[in-house]
C-alpha cells in the first residue's frame, strides 16, 4: 500500500505542476494590461493597472511607467481585501501563484520521470490459511486531517489484521462397510446312493458231487435246479474238455487244469442232461474220464442267465458290478437300467481291430480288464453288457453266431418285463428277450444300427451262454 501511495502522490505532483505551468503561460501571454512588480520591502507582488494609462504614458521607460506602491497603500489594499474576503494573509500567499518579475515567458519545468518501483515477485511460502479477525466497520474508515499551515495532508488508516488460521479439519463420517454377500452355491442335484446289489453267486461244492474213477474229475450237480453245474479237474493233462448235452443240443467247453470248479450253464431247459469229461490223448483225440446223466428241473428258466458262468464271469467284488450299480443309481424300471447300461457300454468301449485279427480259439473275456482298457471285440462287448445286466438282476444271454455277411459274431438278448426306450432311436415294444448289439451300435449311426439289429434275418444263433 505504501508503494502505491507513493506512486499516486508523485503522479499527482507532476499533473499539478503541468496544470500550473499552463495557467501561468496563458495568463502571461493573454494579459498585457497588467504587469506584476515585487515590492522590495515586503517581497509581495502587486499589480500595475495599465488601462488608465494613456498611449503616451505607456511609451515611457520602465522606470517612469512603473507605479510605485508604498508600504502604506499596500497595507491598506491588503487590509481591505482581508476585510472583504475574510481570509488570512497566509491564505492569500498560499493561493497566489508566484510569477517571475521578468517579462520573459517562464521556461517549461523539467520533469524528471521517476520510474515506478519494480514490483517484486512475491515468494510464496506455504502457510496456513489466514484467519480473518473481524473489526468494527467504523475503524475501517480512514481519518484524513488537513494541515492548513503546512498545506499538506496526512492520512491515518487502521489496517485490518489478518492472522493465519488453520485449515478446517474435515472429519469424514465413518463409512459403513458394504455388507458381505456370500454367494449361495447352487445346490447340486442330489444323486441317489450307489447301491451294490447282491449278485447271483454260484456255490461249490455242494451236497451232490460225482467223482471220476481216477479221482481227477469232479462234477457238482448240487444246484442244477438253479441252471448251472460245476466241474473241476485235478490231473496233469493241460487239455481237458467238458461236453454237456440235453434235448438234442450239445456244447463243448474247455476245462482249465487248475483244480478249481468252473461254472457251466444248463441252458437247454428242463430235461435229462449228460455231463462228460475228456482228456486229450494226442492231436484232436480225447479219452473219456467220466460221464454222468441226471434230470434237471429248473426253478426258473431265466435263472440260467442271471448267474455268472465261464463266458460271463464276475463276482460280488468285480468292478463291473460296481459300475453297473453306479450307472443304474436311482433307476427302478429294468428297461431304464438296460437303457443306461446299453448306452454306457456302446459309448465307453471302442472296437479293437488288432485284437480281432489275433484272437485265438478258446478266448474268454475278462470283463474287468475290458472295462478298464475301454477296448474289445464283439465278444467283449457282449460279455460286459451281460455281466452288468446280470449284476442288476436282469436276465441277459450272451449269444454267438453268424451275421448276414457270414462273419462269426457275438451279441446279447436281454429280458425286459416292460416296454420303453433303450435310446432315442431304439424302442422296445414287447415283453421278453430283445436283441441288443452294442458292437454295431457303437460303430454305426444310431438309426442304421437299430434298423440292422431289429432285422432277424441278419442274425443266426449258434450258441447261447
Amino acid at each position: 500500500m505504501s508503494k502505491l501511495k507513493y506512486i499516486f502522490v508523485t503522479l499527482l505532483f507532476f499533473v499539478m505542476a503541468a496544470v500550473c505551468y499552463k495557467a501561468i503561460e496563458v495568463n502571461y501571454t493573454a494579459s498585457e494590461d497588467y504587469k506584476p512588480e515585487k515590492n522590495s520591502s515586503t517581497g509581495v507582488l502587486t499589480r500595475i493597472d495599465t488601462k488608465n494609462l494613456s498611449e503616451d504614458e505607456s511609451t515611457y521607460s520602465n522606470e517612469t511607467a512603473t507605479q510605485e506602491v508604498t508600504d502604506t497603500s499596500e497595507d491598506e489594499t491588503i487590509s481591505s481585501e482581508i476585510q472583504s474576503d475574510n481570509i488570512t494573509k497566509d491564505t492569500i500567499e498560499q493561493k497566489e501563484e508566484p510569477i517571475s518579475p521578468t517579462t520573459e515567458p517562464a521556461k517549461e519545468p523539467v520533469v524528471t520521470e521517476t520510474a515506478a518501483p519494480v514490483k517484486e515477485t512475491p515468494v510464496v511460502t506455504p502457510t496456513k490459511k489466514p484467519e480473518v479477525v473481524a473489526t468494527n466497520n467504523n475503524n475501517n474508515n480512514s481519518n484524513t486531517t488537513t494541515n492548513k499551515n503546512s498545506g499538506t495532508q496526512s492520512s491515518t488508516r487502521q489496517e485490518t489484521v489478518v492472522t493465519a488460521a488453520p485449515a478446517p479439519v474435515v472429519t469424514k463420517a465413518p463409512m459403513t462397510p458394504a455388507p458381505v454377500v456370500t454367494p449361495v452355491p447352487t445346490p447340486k442335484p442330489t444323486l441317489a446312493p450307489i447301491i451294490i446289489p447282491d449278485v447271483y453267486t454260484p456255490t461249490t461244492p455242494g451236497n451232490s458231487v460225482l467223482v471220476s474213477d481216477n479221482e481227477t474229475a469232479f462234477i457238482d450237480k448240487s444246484n442244477v435246479s438253479k441252471g448251472y453245474v460245476g466241474v473241476k479237474y485235478t490231473g496233469s493233462n493241460w487239455k481237458v474238455k467238458v461236453v454237456i448235452s440235453a434235448n438234442g443240443e450239445q456244447y463243448n467247453y474247455d476245462l482249465p487244469s487248475n483244480g478249481k470248479y468252473t461254472i457251466y450253464p444248463l441252458q437247454f431247459g428242463n430235461g435229462s442232461y449228460t455231463v462228460s469229461v475228456y482228456e486229450n490223448i494226442s492231436g484232436t483225440s480225447y479219452s473219456g474220464l467220466m460221464s454222468e446223466t441226471f434230470s434237471v428241473s429248473l426253478d426258473n428258466s431265466r435263472l440260467v442267465y442271471l448267474y455268472p458262468n465261464q463266458y460271463v464271469w464276475f463276482t460280488q467284488n468285480s468292478n463291473v458290478v460296481y459300475k453297473s450299480a453306479e450307472i443304474c443309481r436311482g433307476l427302478t424300471r429294468n428297461v431304464d437300467k438296460v437303457a443306461a447300461i446299453f448306452q454306457y457300454v456302446s459309448s465307453h468301449i471302442s472296437y479293437d481291430y488288432s485284437k480281432a485279427k489275433s484272437v485265438q480259439s478258446g478266448y474268454l473275456p475278462d470283463v474287468d480288464s475290458i472295462l478298464s482298457s475301454g477296448k474289445g471285440i464283439c465278444f467283449d462287448y457282449a460279455a460286459v453288457f451281460a455281466a452288468m445286466c446280470r449284476a442288476q438282476g436282469i436276465p441277459c444271454k450272451l449269444v454267438t453266431g453268424y451275421i448276414s455277411d457270414g462273419q462269426f459274431h457275438a451279441w446279447n438278448e436281454v429280458y425286459l418285463d416292460g416296454t420303453g426306450k433303450l435310446s432315442d432311436s431304439f424302442t422296445v415294444n414287447q415283453t421278453g428277450y430283445t436283441r441288443v448289439d452294442c458292437t454295431f451300435y457303437s460303430s454305426m449311426s444310431p438309426s442304421s444300427a437299430v434298423s440292422y439289429i431289429k432285422n432277424d434275418s441278419n442274425y443266426r444263433t449258434y450258441h447261447v451262454y
